[in-house]
């Protein structure tokens, strides 16, 4: 069998975390529809009180999603970060 698809998961919000927890729960059956097994190796959320919560079983947790998108052995990053402070007014 190939190797593990290593997966990041930028945003622990209300859809990053369901992410979260289908990597875990349909692990097989995404392994089986992919021909490979997904690994979830680290999640990013600026909220420390998220990363404590989420991050175990080996699992890197950042508080900055930029430096773990640059992180060795990842492949994909899924990038789920929402909100809107950032978008302007009108």
């Amino acid at each position: 069998m190939s190797s593990p698809l290593k997966v990041a998961i930028a945003g622990l919000g209300t859809i990053g975390s369901g992410t979260f927890k289908l990597l875990g729960e349909q692990s097989k059956i995404l392994q089986r529809r992919c021909g490979r097994h997904i690994q979830l190796v680290a999640i990013a959320d600026s909220d420390r009180r998220k990363l404590a919560e989420f991050s175990h079983h080996g699992i890197r947790g950042y508080d900055d999603a930029l430096p773990m998108a640059s992180a060795d052995g990842i492949d994909v990053v899924v990038e789920l970060i929402g909100g809107s402070e950032g978008i302007a007014k009108t």
